[in-house]
């Protein structure tokens, strides 16, 4: 249950940032939303670090 939490809330920054700097942000925000939707397999997914 916590790694689900801890999932959505990284997801929620990628979200964040990929608002506020989209050129930069929005693919990585739309790959974790898909991938906590389940169209990218099972964990562990190759998330990038957003800086």
């Amino acid at each position: 249950m916590l790694r689900a939490v801890r999932e959505l809330r990284v997801a929620c920054y990628a979200l964040q940032q990929a608002a506020a700097d989209p050129a930069r942000h929005t693919a990585q925000a739309h790959y974790r939303v898909a991938c906590l939707r389940g169209e990218h397999g099972p964990r562990p997914w190759r998330w990038t670090a957003i800086a």
